[in-house]
């Protein structure tokens, strides 16, 4: 299935094309849009990312702020979330890292620029550039690699002619969907049935994504999740 026929399969859902009519550029591009605005939305929403992406970063001695987004010191696409992370020492040996969900805990923190590994972390989202910050609570006394598991966008589709290469379910969720935000500009009513078809299929795909995932064998294991200051690890 195309983007196009995503497009297609929207707005018969809402009465604006009959099987085999043809729509107007000008119609075909506004659901385009709007297409990719709402798996923008959904970016932001961890029942709708079907997957999380890990990555390793290489740590440099004595940095404790690091830009993360194209062009940054960790070159990727910027995240939306960062779900997990941990440390890869030189011997293999994984350290678990928390991840500060509120700035103001991470700016109380004394220490931050004192030599250690760090043992939290805390992304800074930044809304004016393509890059965030992730900020450590300690200065890296050596060259560790730093993996985060990540919430990723959805790639903006670019063409109405791709191919939409997604896992079962989500095409009829999207285009579902589409309908309804498609409906008041189109001056249509959205149907009793188009609702529960778009509620139904929105709950198989979230449902699946909200499954807990195992733990990768190759994830940090704790022995209990306490901070021990002395051995600077948790134990």
């Amino acid at each position: 299935m195309t983007v196009k026929d995503l497009i297609k399969f929207a707005y018969f859902e809402i009465g604006v094309q009959a099987v085999g009519d043809s729509l107007s550029a000008d119609d075909e591009q506004f659901a385009f849009d709007m297409l990719n605005m709402m798996l923008g939305t959904w970016g932001n929403k961890r029942n709708r990312i079907f997957t999380t992406v890990k990555e390793s970063f290489s740590l440099v001695v004595g940095q404790t702020s690091y830009t993360i987004g194209t062009g940054g010191d960790f070159n990727t696409t910027r995240p939306t979330h960062i779900e997990q992370a941990y440390i890869r020492d030189s011997e293999g040996i994984d350290h678990p890292v928390e991840v500060l969900e509120d700035r103001a805990v991470y700016e109380i923190i004394p220490d931050k620029d004192v030599n250690g590994r760090p043992f939290q972390l805390y992304f800074e989202r930044t809304f004016t550039s393509s890059q965030g910050n992730i900020l450590v609570n300690r200065a890296p006394q050596s060259i560790e690699s730093l993996f985060l598991i990540m919430w990723k966008p959805f790639d903006e589709f670019t063409t109405k002619t791709e191919t939409v290469v997604m896992p079962a379910g989500y095409e009829r969720a999207i285009y579902t969907q589409l309908a309804i935000e498609l409906a008041p500009s189109a001056g249509k009513s959205v149907s009793a049935e188009l609702i529960a078809k778009a509620t139904d299929a929105l709950k198989s795909i979230d449902s699946t994504n909200m499954e807990v995932p195992e733990v990768p064998s190759d994830a940090p294991r704790r022995r209990g999740g306490r901070y021990n200051i002395n051995s600077d690890r948790f134990e």
